[in-house]
């Protein structure tokens, strides 16, 4: 009897209509690698992935893969971008993302996140919610369904929520936000990965000028604020320029880093912000990316532009997809 082959991202039995095993792969990919159609949480329309044909098989009983499963279809849920149009699937490339990943990962980021989580489903201040802990926990980057309920319970024992009673009928728990609750909500949304900043690090070159008018612009359209600090800034402020760096950086939900020019302060920063675990959009001018990106940039997911209609046509949509846009006009 045939086994029946799952997403590895969802769990969900896979159409054996939708594996293709019989193509030549293209240049770079090896001989066990096929194409397979996933449908994406992002456009819930079916996309082409290339994955190594041991891990499709025998995800399902690799010790290595189960350990970070659940943080892996966390990612998925949440439309990271986990597979870039040139990689292969596979159990080393998922290690690899889930690294260098912006997700909670100390015991206080987790429960921020959940708080937060639960901040936003409130229709008013004071308003129930309900938590699908059995459904939502790997959405939020919890391990297991016990760890999401320990964390629910922790903002309870500390003052931030109240439960009204046990499960429901559902499985879910209703709960509401106290007033210690609602101002620590604020609290983290006035800094860091809740906050409405963007830092942008890039060359101050003049020729760079009309390119970083665009990342401020296509940040701004978003709802965010750019963070740049710049040669200027040393003339105006009597805060050592590389603090501010660091502060605006640490106030910053997210990065991107404009790589033309190869600037090493640019490398300084991407590596600081992702340090901090703040998702960082890597971004060059495609000749100067050609020509002279160091070696160790190459692998990560870059906008390549020829112009700045490009860079703000795809920069716009990277922010929608992965950050999310603030817009309430913006349409995909």
């Amino acid at each position: 009897m045939e086994t029946t082959l799952l997403n590895p991202f969802t769990d969900k039995p896979i159409d054996p209509r939708s594996v293709v095993s019989n193509i030549k792969p293209r240049d770079g990919l090896t001989d066990t690698t096929v194409a397979i159609q996933l449908a994406t949480p992002l456009s819930n329309r079916d996309e082409v992935f290339f994955i190594e044909w041991d891990f499709l098989h025998h995800h399902q009983e690799d010790k290595e893969y189960q350990k970070i499963k659940t943080l892996i279809q966390g990612l998925w849920q949440n439309s990271y971008p986990l597979i870039g149009s040139l990689e292969v699937i596979s159990l080393e490339l998922l290690q690899k993302k889930l690294a260098t990943a912006p997700i909670p990962r100390t015991p206080k980021e987790k429960l921020d996140n959940l708080i937060l989580f639960l901040a936003k489903k409130q229709t008013e201040d004071g308003a129930s919610v309900k938590f699908h802990y059995l459904t939502e926990y790997k959405r939020l980057y919890f391990k297991s369904k016990n760890e999401a309920y320990f964390y629910q319970q922790t903002l309870v024992t500390n003052g931030f929520l109240k439960q009204q009673g046990g499960p429901d009928t559902d499985g879910s728990l209703v709960v509401e936000l106290t007033y210690r609750g609602l101002a620590y909500v604020i609290e983290l949304e006035s800094a860091g990965p809740s906050s409405n900043y963007c830092f942008i690090a890039l060359s101050f070159a003049s020729q760079m000028e009309e390119y970083r008018d665009t990342i401020a612009r296509v940040v701004e359209y978003h709802g965010y604020q750019p963070i740049i600090v710049n040669s200027d800034f040393v003339v105006t402020s009597d805060t050592p320029v590389i603090d501010e760096i660091l502060a605006g950086i640490k106030r910053s939900k997210f990065c991107i880093a404009d790589f033309t020019m190869q600037r090493t302060g640019v490398y300084f920063e991407a590596g600081y912000a992702l340090g901090l675990g703040r998702p960082v959009i890597y971004i060059s001018e495609r000749k100067d990316f050609e020509a002279n990106a160091h070696f160790d940039l190459r692998p990560f997911q870059h906008i390549l532009y020829s112009d700045a209609q490009e860079l703000e046509k795809a920069l716009s949509v990277k922010i929608a997809a992965w950050i999310g846009s603030l817009n309430p006009e913006y349409k995909s």
